[in-house]
């Protein structure tokens, strides 16, 4: 019997937060042009570029794939 105790805990996801804001400048975006192509607010998206917040594994491969590069290259 598996107690939530003893189920493994998914490591959290670690970003690069310089490399995301290079990928979108890089593609020519604004905070506010990748935000809303990716359903995220602007203000949040500047969190993710700052560090302040970290980003589901599908949003970083979906931000990945707007600014077309891979989503390795977004992760620390």
């Amino acid at each position: 019997m598996t107690t939530a105790s003893h189920q493994r805990t998914r490591p959290a996801l670690r970003h690069d937060p310089a490399a995301l804001q290079q990928a979108r400048r890089d593609a020519g975006f604004t905070q506010t042009q990748l935000a809303h192509l990716a359903g995220v607010s602007q203000p949040y998206l500047s969190m993710l570029e700052s560090g302040v917040c970290t980003p589901s594994e599908a949003l970083l491969g979906t931000l990945a794939a707007f600014c077309g590069v891979p989503a390795d290259s977004l992760r620390v």
